[in-house]
């Protein structure tokens, strides 16, 4: 299960985030990352008829496959089911999907059909693992500092954010420190995914 909050965050924020003194000493370590990836959908709809997304996506070097499936918002963090596998390509991230936990079924009828690019990014991200505890309990997240474009074939556009997603511990007080890093830097709620926000690319150009 994925969880995460999305915040809207110009360059001048991400810039602050980065140098912050105090998220410094919460980091355990820090990675820049080239991330290229493309969505897809079949002409018929088949991953909008399954509350679904498929991502192909280089990190750097690495490729990953990613299938997300359904999406819930609590409290501004949104959850979903989010399954991934390294893979050399997208047929490939297809076959070795399910035995990540995604649904073999789905997966299959992908890999017997035509998939067509449905959006695409392209952006460099800084991202910072932070291990934050309180009175013996503690959270790990990564907080995702995201500066590039997003589009599909029509248009692309520039996008600036920040994510914070659940790793491992007390999600109760990964709630609070999300809570806590929005107030310190004025952060507001990016509602649309990176996905969402590519798809309508075009209606903004217009």
């Amino acid at each position: 299960m994925e969880r995460e909050y999305k915040w809207k965050a110009d360059a001048a924020k991400l810039d602050a985030m980065r140098a912050d003194s105090r998220l410094a000493v919460l980091c355990q370590g820090t990675a820049v990352l080239h991330m290229r990836a493309v969505y897809y959908e079949t002409e018929d709809g088949l991953l909008r008829q399954h509350h679904a997304a498929l991502r192909f996506r280089r990190e750097n070097d690495r490729g990953v496959c990613c299938m997300k499936l359904g999406k819930r918002i609590v409290g501004g963090c949104t959850e979903r089911e989010e399954y991934e596998t390294e893979a050399a390509d997208l047929a490939e991230g297809l076959r070795r999907l399910p035995a990540a936990g995604a649904p073999p079924a789905l997966c299959g009828l992908l890999l017997q059909t035509e998939l067509l690019e449905l959006a695409h990014t392209d952006f460099h991200r800084t991202a910072m693992t932070l291990r934050y505890a309180v009175h013996g309990n503690f959270c790990t997240a990564e907080l995702a500092l995201d500066a590039g474009v997003l589009g599909n074939a029509g248009a692309e556009i520039p996008f600036t954010e920040a994510e914070l997603e659940f790793k491992d511990g007390d999600s109760t007080l990964f709630g609070t420190f999300a809570e806590q890093l929005a107030e310190m830097f004025a952060l507001e709620t990016q509602p649309l995914s990176k996905l969402a926000r590519a798809i309508a690319a075009s209606d903004k150009e217009k």
